[in-house]
């Protein structure tokens, strides 16, 4: 009877802490090793059938109950990881906010400062510049906000703008959102020669396109040009900057990996093309040049 009482117990945790399917591919296996040492230790058995089954059914028990057991253990140490995985995700975001709102408020202040001076000097044209200005300094800062709290939505949200779009009019509608100084506006240049309609979000693809502008300008270095064009059912998106690591390539997208401008804004430009079931990928040569290749499956003819 205890047998009983341990497979039930056991069978009961491994089922609280995995999902159906792991639930059932474990007992699968776990079922025939112990079939196969059933066989094995059958054979060292002398009696009747009755003798051997209950025989069999302690050793099974014995070796369910430890796989079961060594089963627990290791997803607990998976769950542990996961979730230390996920809190280092959660003070990546943390950090991210506080860096893009504490940079645009430190130029605000600033801003209001010379206000006061042009206010005292009674210079109507360079207050209305000023002010739009800071106008455009707060777009911006929410702007950024709005791109990491995008970033941090499951990007398997149903989203309402699911529709036919214009790859064109798409990129020229987030480059027109994103926050570009003059000299930054004089380093993309956009070839809208080429266009095709794909169905899908263009909340999403935004977002990507905003991703990819904040990576270049934050890192790929003051002297860098943005070349964006479209081929066939794609979208090229190419700086001269500093380039990736060949070492570092392979996991730009990971969730979990971070260094510079790599982890969580391409890991959300990933998992939002994969959403509209399309795929991003990148190349790049250290020193020279990072360019982002954006492939759709679903475009419309």
């Amino acid at each position: 009877m205890q047998w009983i009482i341990r497979l039930i117990l056991s069978s009961g945790l491994l089922f609280i802490f995995t999902n159906n399917r792991l639930f059932t591919i474990l007992w699968i296996i776990n079922a025939v090793l112990a079939y196969i040492l059933y066989i094995f230790t059958a054979s060292l058995y002398k009696g009747d059938i009755v003798e051997i089954m209950m025989s069999y059914v302690e050793h099974y028990t014995i070796f369910s109950n430890g796989a079961f057991s060594l089963s627990f253990v290791l997803l607990v140490i998976y769950k542990m990881t996961a979730t230390s995985n996920q809190i280092e995700i959660s003070k990546a975001f943390a950090s991210a906010i506080a860096h893009e709102v504490f940079s645009p408020i430190s130029i605000v202040k600033l801003k209001s400062e010379m206000l006061l001076e042009k206010i005292n000097n009674n210079d109507k044209s360079a207050l209305i510049h000023e002010i739009n200005e800071l106008m455009k300094l707060t777009n911006y800062c929410m702007k950024n906000v709005e791109i990491i709290l995008t970033a941090s939505k499951n990007v398997n949200t149903q989203y309402s703008d699911i529709k036919k779009y214009s790859v064109v009019k798409c990129i020229e509608i987030a480059l027109e959102e994103f926050y570009l100084t003059e000299e930054q506006k004089n380093k993309i240049h956009f070839d809208n020669s080429v266009d095709f309609k794909f169905k899908g979000s263009r909340h999403l693809l935004k977002h990507v396109i905003f991703n990819l502008l904040k990576n270049t300008f934050a890192h790929a270095g003051r002297e860098a040009s943005i070349y964006i064009w479209i081929d066939k059912n794609k979208i090229h998106y190419r700086d001269t900057g500093s380039g990736i690591k060949k070492n570092e390539l392979p996991r730009i997208f990971d969730a979990d990996f971070s260094k510079g401008r790599f982890g969580i804004g391409l890991h959300f430009c990933k998992k939002a093309m994969e959403r509209m079931n399309s795929k991003i990928k990148c190349v790049s040569k250290y020193g020279e040049y990072t360019k982002f290749i954006i492939f759709f499956s679903n475009i419309i003819k």
